[in-house]
């Protein structure tokens, strides 16, 4: 048998671990909010004082908040913070339940240090509570609407992270087997199996995104600067985790992307509906990029049966 030589690329090897699809509660955006179903007032509500006070995940009790921009926030009762301290806080640092959660500080100043503390997040909701003011009430239902959207981005981490990361190794995985038998036959050289296997797994993500949406991956990532599985709702998103796992299945059985295609497409319970996601004017670009990425995919086949 003769053994075929082509000049291939060097491959980057890389760690599937679906860091790409990660928010937190911090950095999630309004359109990812949406998706989880948090309402517009939720959204405008968290992105406005997340960047005065993010949200600490790991615990409720450490005292990470700073007490004046609680105090700024919720109407500045009493009109002088120091005031609003001693009728509050202080009270607080005398309960053995609370004092650990709240930290006193001496802030320099131009003059003589000035008194502040931190509060943990239980404290800040509590404060907030006690104020009885409209500002009062946002703060505290500010902290309640990031636990909520804490608890919704658990679950789509869940599918989006171990789902998918963990098909995206499987499936590498059988393409490295299957290229790496391929190079112990004499077919190929030792030095392509890394990139065959990887433009196996690209194909087959471009392929899944295409069954589902009708537009190939890359063309997704071209108009909207993201993967599509970055971009799905999380309904949209199980579906595309589905046909992943049929994927990795049918192509570690030893079948080809053509039938691997024609699997999927029968197997597809939820098509995606572009304009869910798409502008109108993307949509135009979206179909631009998608065919003159397939009519590229299919003069690189083409080159490949030359050989």
């Amino acid at each position: 048998m003769n053994t075929q030589t082509t000049t291939i690329k060097k491959a980057t090897k890389t760690k599937r671990t679906g860091k790409s699809l990660i928010h937190t509660v911090n950095n999630c955006p309004g359109s990812v909010m949406d998706q989880l179903g948090i309402t517009t007032e939720q959204a405008e509500r968290m992105m406005n004082l997340r960047r005065v006070f993010p949200l600490d995940i790991e615990s409720r009790t450490e005292p990470n908040y700073d007490a004046r921009k609680i105090w700024e926030r919720i109407g500045k009762p009493y009109g002088r913070f120091r005031k609003w301290a001693e009728q509050y806080i202080k009270p607080l640092q005398q309960c053995e339940r609370r004092k650990a959660q709240i930290c006193a500080i001496l802030t320099p100043t131009k003059t003589k240090p000035r008194q502040d503390y931190r509060l943990s997040r239980d404290v800040a909701m509590h404060l907030a509570m006690q104020a009885n003011t409209n500002e009062g009430e946002n703060i505290r239902q500010y902290f309640l609407d990031m636990e909520d959207l804490a608890t919704k981005l658990m679950v789509n981490r869940y599918q989006r992270v171990n789902l998918i990361a963990e098909a995206d190794k499987a499936l590498t995985h059988a393409a490295m087997v299957r290229h790496g038998e391929r190079a112990k036959a004499g077919e190929i050289g030792r030095s392509a199996v890394q990139y065959l296997a990887n433009v196996d797994v690209q194909d087959i993500a471009s392929m899944i995104a295409e069954v589902l949406s009708g537009f190939r991956a890359g063309a997704w990532r071209e108009v909207t600067g993201k993967g599509i599985r970055d971009i799905l709702s999380a309904d949209d998103l199980d579906e595309y985790a589905r046909l992943y796992n049929v994927a990795e299945a049918i192509y570690a059985a030893g079948q080809d992307l053509d039938q691997i295609k024609e699997v999927l497409s029968k197997a597809c319970k939820r098509r995606v509906d572009p304009w869910q996601y798409l502008e109108a004017e993307q949509l135009a670009e979206i179909e631009k990029a998608h065919q003159a990425r397939t009519a590229a995919k299919m003069e690189e086949e083409a080159v490949e049966e030359d050989w």
